[in-house]
């Protein structure tokens, strides 16, 4: 069959076609305990362990190759594949902290709490790799964790009619989990980040039926140790540069604005 009408045949060099059809078994077990320091210290353990099974077919990708009638081979069988990539991931996180409440004058109710966490993704398996380029990138990725840090407070007050919540809190990522496109195609990479955060949470219910809220939150975010490209400003805003497009293969690049000028100049003059 053909598409739109006929103008268009199916796998031809007018697409580009990446599958990655994946299976994935996960496992988990966690559990957490609490144990009364006092009557107003509380403490937390938290454990999980996960295990991550993952498989994807090998399928061979389509990119402006010439127009062939289905199902010839091209870049091997376009629906078969070619083999099997497989991910296996094991990890123990976990998050241990106190819970305090302590009785002040000022407040109805007060909770201060600490907490250190560690989270984790499970890594993967990227797309096919683009034809004619076989080791554009990493073929797996690798898991991404994040130690988190948050100390706040929470506050009742004036006949519990008002609350207060504010909360700081310090996530480093390691191995943070980003996508990038090479050759037309999205894989995935890791990279460090940190992210430093306040947030503020208001509450006020001045009579029946009315709440008042207000909310702030301030937040620092930063990749670490890493570098990459604005796709849609290649030259970052400097005039030192120009950005050119290549209409035979549909690449881009970025090249010294007085090299285009002279250039275009000695074009000009013959």
């Amino acid at each position: 069959a053909t598409l739109f009408d006929g103008t268009v045949a199916p796998n031809s060099g007018n697409y580009f076609r990446s599958l990655s059809p994946y299976r994935l078994t996960s496992t988990a077990i966690f559990g957490e305990a609490y144990y009364d320091i006092t009557d107003t210290l509380k403490f937390t353990l938290g454990l999980r362990n996960t295990k991550d099974e993952k498989e994807q077919d090998v399928v061979p990708t389509y990119l402006f190759t010439p127009t062939v009638a289905y199902p010839a081979i091209q870049n091997g069988d376009p629906l078969t594949p070619i083999g099997v990539l497989k991910a296996d991931f094991n990890e123990t996180t976990g998050r241990i902290g106190l819970d305090w409440s302590p009785e002040v004058s000022f407040t109805n109710d007060t909770l201060i709490y600490g907490f250190y966490s560690k989270g984790y993704k499970g890594g993967g398996i990227n797309p096919p790799q683009p034809a004619g380029n076989p080791n554009a990138f990493p073929q797996t990725f690798e898991p991404e964790f994040v130690n988190a840090y948050e100390l706040g407070t929470k506050n009742t007050f004036a006949n519990n009619t008002q609350s207060l919540n504010a909360t700081v809190f310090f996530y480093d990522y390691e191995g943070y989990q980003i996508s990038q496109i090479v050759n037309r195609t999205a894989a995935n990479f890791n990279v460090n980040a940190e992210l430093t955060g306040l947030e503020l949470e208001y509450l006020w219910t001045p009579a029946d039926n009315w709440l008042l809220t207000a909310n702030l939150g301030l937040l620092n975010a930063e990749l670490k140790d890493t570098a990459s490209v604005d796709v849609l400003d290649r030259t970052d805003g400097n005039p030192d540069f120009v950005a050119l497009k290549n209409a035979e293969n549909y690449t881009n690049c970025v090249v010294s604005a007085q090299g285009y000028a002279t250039v275009l100049g000695a074009i000009a003059a013959g």
